[in-house]
């Protein structure tokens, strides 16, 4: 008999089919907020379906708002913020 996944578990596989490229922006955002304060501005790739909201997730539990955005000029981003 073949089960169908539940919602929570799709959610489970597409989190671990974002991990990868979630660290990958994790860690630049990480970078640029080190180097540059309460504010990082970061260039993206492709986000696989899932990521953004992974990524948004991760950055609110930890105090920070994300908003991505793109432009002609600089192309894909993600703009990160203290909240508050």
């Amino acid at each position: 008999m073949n089960k169908f996944p539940t919602p929570a578990e799709i959610d489970a596989e597409r989190t671990v089919n974002v991990a990868p490229y979630v660290e990958k922006t994790l860690a630049a955002i990480r970078a640029d907020l080190v180097k540059n304060g309460n504010n990082a501005a970061v260039s993206i790739d492709y986000a696989p379906p899932g990521a953004r909201e992974e990524i948004t997730r991760i950055l609110g539990e930890s105090g920070w708002s994300a908003k991505f955005d793109s432009d002609q000029r600089d192309g894909a981003y993600v703009r990160v913020t203290r909240k508050g």
